[in-house]
This record gives structure tokens, C-alpha cells and sequence, in this order.
């Protein structure tokens, strides 16, 4: 079996794998899921998502960026060991899109297991006010199987905003919601970004998240416990940022003490430390979340515990997302925005494992995992495995055909005639032989000579020369001499910008599917390698080139 293969050979073989008493959270940004089935491994897997889960040896799974249409959903809401709630945005097609997927449990998990894996209520969206899947004539927040812990009218009038506005949060397909037998309540999340820098956008921004840690308070006080998942778009701390750190070391504002440690490196900047949270984003997302760095309290609204911090503590160049177009990934210098976040002090005690795989590729973005010993949990009487009208096989009405070439798979095959067969007697596969369509034409001429005179072909009369510099009769009258390919390069696009370092940009060429070919301008400087190093890396600066105009 393919996947029994790959398990057993990197990168997958270095997953820490799960025991009969735990359950792994697991949160990716696949950035399109059609095009993390052409990378290694999960290209041996053809499309096959019940393998691609079990290869990560997850059993509550959160995709984002899924970039779907409806031809498309039938492969990842299908499944055969996995439920699927699947979101996708109802303007834009093939932006966004979420999926949470949780495990079918089965009779040799112990009950505390399969307490965990029993899905009992599903929605869309974080706000309840979408028109609820089980009876369209109402919404989530008034359907008698609400999951609860919604905004009301104080909620609403201390953010000043309307029921248009906070309906508008679940418009972009950003949210999955469901709570499972043992009152734990997932959102599974694809937050915004603002990428754009606008006002709106911030605003945008930062209501989806207060709204989201409002309800997640409101549930917990309600007695359920909360887990926040996916990418979060927010570095808590500086440490979670090379960006930031490399900018701080540049202006004389940190101290570049990296090699020392996390610890030591917050505590003797620790005034920039705390500069860093004071973006709008980053504040908001503090109040509710249990600080890990030493010089932090927590305040009265904190509920959520970073599950990865909590294992992994003040551990440094710990990134889950680099810039690709500067092959930022190959030197760390990213940036950690994909968490993990339980309210459940329980919980929290007993993690077992909790880390990031930045070796698993597919994404500019690396896998998230949370593992808990579940064994705590109180078990629940077997919850009935009702349809869920949210699921995602009923919610599209999905249903999975097979592959068109599998009809022709037990064709007749014709008998090898006795010139095709070895001395065994077993088939032999024609040769194929080449014949280059190409035509020869003497009067063209290779490019290469158009930039580069061939002086073994130009010699002088009078015997060749010792100097490799090429005499005035080599030197062609019509055309402009070029001795490498970067002055041709010079005509044809901008001169080039300075990277944050001040230095000159390099041009490079994209390999990304959406801008293959395109040409940009990056950050110069070759990495060294090492984390403790960062204002050495490759830099940020990214520029797409410009051709120059015409006069």
C-alpha cells in the first residue's frame, strides 16, 4: 500500500505519531488543496484525502485557503473515515474556503476517544446569524440545537455595530463551528488579514476577531470548553516575528542577543518586547489569551491557553509561514500565525505533544498540532450519529464519482506476437525510437551568439592573440554588445530597488502556479542558515519588476 510506504520514509516518518489515548488537533493553510496533491509526498496519494489525513495522524483537522469551486468539493467532502464541514465563500468563487474534518470513531477507540471524536451540532460562520442549515426560515442563533454563546445587543452596541455589519463577518466563507459530545466547542478559522492596508479592512479585521473572543468567552462561561484553531493572522509576540526582529536589530532598538535563548533575549528587550503588542490586532487577541513570556499579567477577560507556547515555551525561530518568492522557508525567517487555542485548563495539563512540522511542504504555510491524553474526559452514553444537514455531503448534496478511466481499466488486452516476446516467453514492450521533428537550418543561428562573440571561430591573420579582448573588427557595427545576460536585462526592466538592507534587489524569476514566469525584485543577501542570525538573513522586500516604458 502506498500510504504504509511513505509512512515508513521522510518526511512522514518524522510525524510523532498519536497513542490509543490521544487525539491530535491539527491545523494547515494549504493555500489550494488541488495543488498540495503535486508536491512530495502527497502527490503518490492521487487526490486521495483519507490518506493524506491519516498520513498526518490527525484526528481533528482544520484546512484553510481550500480555493474550491463546487467541481471541486465532491473530492474533499467525501470521505470515508472522516466527517467534512466545509465552507466556502458564496461571492467569490475559488477564494478562501475552510474544512474541518474529524474522524470517524470507531469501536476499538476507547470511549473517551470516541466521546471526543462525536460530532453533535455544526454551523457556519462565528456570529449565529446566518440562515441555519437545519431549517433555513431561521437563523443558527434561534434554532432550538444552537451551540449558543452569541452576541447580543450590548455586545453589539459597546462594538457599534449594526446586525448588517456583523452578519457581513460570515460572508467570506472564514468559519466552520462545531461542538463535539464531550462540550467542547471547535472554531475553525481562516481570519483576515487586512493584506490590503486599508481602513475597512482593519476595521474589518478586528471586528471578526473581537467578535470571535466574545462568543468564545460567552461559551466558556456557559460551562463548554473552547478551541480556537487555524491561521489566526496575528504573531502574538515578538519572537513569533523575523521580520520585526531583523527591523528592531537594523535600527539599534534590540539587542541582538539571539544566540542566548528566547528567555534571555525577551528579558533584555523587553521594552520592545512590549511595543510589538501594541498593534490594534495583537492587543485585542492579549486580552483573551494567557500570556507565556515572564514580564506579561493576565487580564480579567483571559480564557484561551497557546497550546504550542504552553509545550514549547520561549522556544525561537519557531515560524509556520515564510514568503516564498524569496525563498524565505530554506532560511527561516517567517513568521508564527497559525495556532492553537484551548480554554480548557484541563486540557492544558495534559498535553502531551504540541509542535509545528516545517518539514511537511504543499503551502508557504507548515502544519500545526496540538496532541491531548483525553483520558480525563468524563465519558459521555454514545452520541447518535445523526446526519448533520451542515455536513458537507448534504450541505452541496455531494457525491463522488468514479475516475472516467477506471471504466477502461479491464479492457482486453491483444496477444504480443512471437517478435515481441523475450526467450521467457513473456511479453516484450516495443521500442519506441526518436525522431526529432526539428529542422536544421544552417542560416540560423544560436542565440547564445547573438550576446557572445566566439573567438575560437575569429582569428586574426596575423595568428591568434594572447589577450582575451576582442579586437574592433570582432566588435559587431549594428547591434548592441552585451557581456552578460544582466544588460539585457537592464534594458528591458527598471533599474533595481533597494531591499531593507539598502542594498541593490536581486531579480527572480516566480514558479508559483498563479504567477509562473513573472519576473521580481527580492532581497539580495544569501542566508546563512541559522536562526540565532537574523539580521543576516534575506530581508522581506518584495517588488514585482516593471518593464521599462516605450518612448
Amino acid at each position: 500500500m502506498v500510504l504504509l510506504e511513505l509512512l515508513e520514509t521522510a518526511p512522514l516518518n518524522r510525524i510523532p505519531r498519536t497513542s490509543k489515548d490521544e487525539i491530535r488537533y491539527l491545523t494547515f493553510n494549504v493555500n489550494g488543496i488541488k495543488t498540495l496533491f503535486n508536491y512530495h509526498p502527497w502527490n503518490r496519494l492521487q487526490n486521495d484525502h483519507d490518506a493524506f489525513f491519516s498520513g498526518l495522524g490527525a484526528d481533528i483537522i482544520l484546512l484553510q485557503e481550500l480555493k474550491i469551486n463546487n467541481d471541486g468539493l465532491a473530492a474533499t467532502g467525501v470521505l470515508k473515515n472522516y466527517k467534512a464541514f466545509i465552507l466556502v465563500p458564496k461571492s467569490r468563487k475559488g477564494y478562501s474556503g475552510v474544512g474541518l474534518f474529524v474522524r470517524l470513531p470507531v469501536p476499538t477507540d476507547p470511549p473517551h476517544v470516541q466521546t471526543c471524536l462525536s460530532v453533535v451540532k455544526a454551523e457556519e460562520g462565528i456570529t449565529g446569524t446566518l440562515p441555519s442549515a437545519e431549517d433555513k426560515s431561521q437563523c443558527y442563533d434561534e434554532s432550538p440545537n444552537a451551540i449558543g454563546g452569541y452576541l447580543n445587543g450590548d455586545d453589539m452596541e459597546d462594538m457599534n455595530m449594526t446586525i448588517d455589519e456583523l452578519r457581513s463577518l460570515d460572508y467570506e466563507g472564514r468559519a466552520v463551528v462545531v461542538e463535539l459530545a464531550s462540550g467542547t466547542v471547535v472554531f475553525s478559522l481562516y481570519c483576515p488579514a487586512n493584506s490590503m492596508g486599508t481602513e475597512d479592512g482593519e476595521i474589518f479585521r478586528l471586528r471578526f476577531l473581537e467578535v470571535l473572543l466574545r462568543r468564545a468567552l460567552k461559551l466558556k462561561a456557559l460551562g463548554k470548553h473552547v478551541v480556537v484553531m487555524g491561521d489566526i493572522n496575528v504573531s502574538l509576540d515578538l519572537i513569533d516575528q523575523a521580520e520585526a526582529i531583523n527591523e528592531g536589530i537594523k535600527a539599534n532598538l534590540v539587542s541582538n542577543n539571539l544566540k542566548d535563548g528566547g528567555e534571555a533575549f525577551e528579558k533584555e528587550n523587553k521594552e520592545a518586547c512590549l511595543a510589538f503588542k501594541g498593534r490594534p490586532q495583537r492587543s485585542l487577541l492579549q486580552r483573551f489569551i494567557f500570556p507565556t513570556n515572564p514580564f506579561t499579567q493576565a487580564l480579567e477577560q483571559a480564557c484561551l491557553y497557546d497550546t504550542t507556547r504552553e509545550s514549547q515555551g520561549r522556544r525561537l525561530a519557531m515560524y509556520t509561514v515564510w514568503n516564498t518568492m524569496t525563498s524565505a522557508r530554506q532560511s527561516n525567517f517567517g513568521s508564527r500565525i497559525d495556532l492553537i487555542l484551548m480554554s480548557c485548563k484541563e486540557a492544558v495539563k495534559n498535553i502531551s505533544k504540541a509542535d509545528i512540522l516545517p518539514y511537511i511542504n504543499g503551502s508557504d504555510h507548515c502544519p500545526v498540532f496540538t496532541d491531548i491524553d483525553v483520558s480525563y474526559v468524563a465519558i459521555q452514553p454514545p452520541a447518535e450519529q445523526k446526519k448533520l444537514k451542515f455536513e458537507a455531503k448534504s450541505f452541496y448534496k455531494l457525491v463522488k464519482h468514479r475516475d472516467i478511466s477506471s471504466m477502461f481499466g479491464s479492457g482486453i488486452k491483444r496477444s504480443a506476437t512471437p517478435e515481441e516476446k523475450k526467450d521467457n516467453g513473456e511479453p516484450k514492450k516495443p521500442k519506441l525510437q526518436y525522431v526529432s521533428r526539428k529542422k536544421t537550418n544552417s542560416s540560423q543561428h544560436s542565440i547564445k551568439n547573438f550576446f557572445f562573440q566566439d573567438k575560437t571561430s575569429k582569428q586574426d591573420d596575423k595568428g591568434s592573440s594572447d589577450s582575451n579582448e576582442p579586437t574592433q573588427e570582432d566588435k559587431p557595427s549594428d547591434t548592441v554588445k552585451l557581456d552578460s545576460i544582466s544588460k539585457l536585462t537592464s534594458l528591458i526592466y527598471s533599474d533595481p530597488p533597494k531591499c531593507h538592507h539598502g542594498e541593490k534587489c536581486t531579480l527572480k524569476t516566480s514558479l508559483t502556479n498563479a504567477s509562473k514566469g513573472k519576473k521580481f525584485w527580492c532581497c539580495p543577501r544569501v542566508s546563512k542558515g541559522s536562526s540565532t542570525e537574523l539580521g543576516e538573513h534575506r530581508c522581506e522586500y518584495f517588488e514585482w519588476a516593471k518593464t521599462k516604458s516605450k518612448s
